[in-house]
């Protein structure tokens, strides 16, 4: 009997010709969520960088560069995935030398800021790069399409990133069809 109950309304909504609500009028914003309040250290001591580049019609269909700064454990990985679905794996300890940069770098590139739009240019062959930024303990993270945004030539911090990063990827790829 309650199975019957509980069910019946349901029943009667889907077949009362309820309409939904209706679209919020037109240039009117959805109302604010909460603001998260920054932690007073402001940049993150502890991050995570995924670096992502997927391929139109190539030998991989995805290579991803992993850079952690986590306390003394600062690490570098890098995982290509195949046509064929084989997994190619790399990983090494970051130099203190690499480390430091790195965290300069990722600071300095404003990364949380405007600029975030690219090209995705997999449709003719062409590559799709994204790079995700993200605190070790979790909260505010943020991607950015870096493929065919000019911020990611024009701003030197965010080009040097982006070029040792993708230096990671040309060392395991080179020789290996572009």
């Amino acid at each position: 009997m309650r199975l019957l109950l509980l069910t019946m309304p349901v029943v009667l909504i889907a077949c009362s010709g309820a309409s939904p609500p209706p679209p919020p009028a037109f240039g009117s914003t959805p109302p604010a969520a909460p603001r998260e309040i920054a932690p007073s250290a402001g940049f993150p001591a502890n991050f995570t960088i995924v670096f992502t580049r997927e391929y139109g019609y190539w030998l991989y269909r995805t290579c991803a560069v992993e850079v952690s700064l986590f306390l003394s454990t600062d690490s570098l990985s890098l995982e290509c995935v195949t046509t064929t679905d084989k997994h190619e794996k790399f990983s090494r300890v970051l130099a203190p030398g690499e480390t430091a940069r790195v965290r300069e770098l990722a600071r300095a590139a404003d990364l949380y800021g405007s600029n975030h739009i690219g090209k995705d240019s997999t449709p003719t062959d062409g590559t799709f790069e994204t790079l995700r930024f993200r605190p070790v303990a979790g909260g505010r993270a943020v991607v950015l399409v870096t493929s065919g945004n000019r911020s990611f030539e024009d701003e030197p911090a965010r080009r040097d990133l982006l070029q040792w990063l993708q230096s990671i990827l040309r060392e395991h790829v080179e020789g290996r069809g572009r």
